[in-house]
């Protein structure tokens, strides 16, 4: 932040849990605040994972899942100062909640700026012939109210055309992270691959596990574990595959317990099959800490990994099992060095500082 310029008040909303959404905007709010910013950052559920390193400045406030409840804690929150922007994690409602709080803030002062960063299923969950009727009209009436629209990936903001109405402007900001917490570090545990996150349909992990049994099928005892984090409507099934081929013992479920650099460290690749992901934040926490990473070869993952060797993006089940098998060895310290410098693309001071820039755009007219 320049010396000339004033520090910001700024007010993020997001979702809480275990998820990217919440995890992106909670580390950014720490990475602001470093920046000299106060952030108010509030969540509809309880954090599941604080930042990354403490940050004054920053208050968290739980407010619970009713929109009019966030609301009117925000304004309660602003007081006579206000906010100078506010800026939403994930679309609906939270794009509707802050056009409301900037809309209440004029009695206050000069309205607050909007902003709604778009993370994946807010956009393509109201796309396509099974999403709620009228479900892309009310996103794309929700956006046209903010005054700027961001995005965490190339390939998502692509998707944004399929939208009914006029187009929406949309800038693409990646997101970010903490490098100096996320790094490489010794851990001293059996092989294992690691793979983190909500557990549902989308993220397919029954197919991950079945992939799994097929890369050692004939072993009577797999050369290296997988290791599951997170919990969601697909884990006993995931469960189940893995009692059903026989590896309860090669398959260890964690539940939803906060990723930490050690959950990381020290394995062979972090894995992803995904049918969508427009980011793929525990991919990018895996390359900062050296690990190279096993991903679909679409949206996120492919901007993450790009034309390097820092992983292995796979097209089909066979191309992912073949992966599996070959990370029986470990990773090369050129290759784990190849991951570190890819992370190193997505510094979260970067992200901060590229909101900032658009926190102080002055408001339309």
């Amino acid at each position: 932040m320049s010396g000339a310029e004033p520090p910001l008040r700024l007010a993020l909303l997001c979702r809480g849990g275990h998820g990217g959404s919440t995890v992106a905007a909670t580390e950014l709010a720490a990475a602001l605040c470093r920046r000299g910013h106060r952030v108010d950052l509030f969540v509809q559920e309880a954090l599941g994972r604080p930042p990354a390193r403490p940050a004054l400045g920053l208050s968290i406030l739980a407010v619970g899942s009713e929109p009019r409840a966030l609301v009117d804690a925000a304004l309660t929150r602003a007081g006579r100062r206000g906010y100078d922007a506010l800026h939403a994690h994930y679309a609906r409602p939270l794009a509707e909640c802050a056009t409301a709080i900037a809309d209440r803030s004029l009695a206050l002062g000069p309205r607050p700026r909007t902003l709604v960063t778009l993370h994946g299923t807010d956009l393509t969950g109201v796309l396509g012939p099974s999403a709620p009727l009228g479900s892309g009209a009310r996103l794309a009436a929700a956006l046209g109210r903010v005054d700027e629209v961001t995005c965490v990936g190339e390939d998502l903001a692509s998707r944004l055309h399929a939208l009914p109405g006029e187009r929406v402007r949309v800038s693409v900001i990646h997101g970010g992270i903490d490098l100096e917490t996320w790094r490489p570090g010794q851990r001293q545990e059996g092989p294992e691959l690691v793979h983190v996150s909500t557990i549902r349909p989308l993220k397919r992990v029954p197919a991950l596990v079945e992939a799994f049994a097929t890369a050692w099928r004939g072993c009577a005892r797999p050369p290296l574990r997988l290791r599951i984090v997170g919990e969601g409507p697909e884990l006993e099934l995931a469960r189940a595959v893995a009692g059903d081929r026989g590896l309860t013992d090669s398959v260890i479920f964690e539940g939803a317990i906060p990723a930490t650099p050690d959950l990381y460290r020290g394995a062979r690749a972090v894995v992803s099959w995904s049918r969508e992901e427009s980011f793929g934040l525990s991919l990018l926490e895996g390359l900062a800490c050296g690990v190279p990473v096993i991903a679909p070869q679409l949206g996120g993952p492919a901007e993450l990994v790009g034309t390097s060797s820092a992983g292995s993006l796979v097209a089909d089940a066979a191309a992912l099992t073949e992966a599996i098998a070959r990370a029986a060895s470990p990773p090369s310290t050129t290759l784990r060095r190849a991951a570190r410098s890819r992370a190193e693309r997505f510094p979260i001071e970067s992200t901060a500082r590229r909101y900032e820039e658009l926190y102080r755009q002055k408001v339309p007219l």
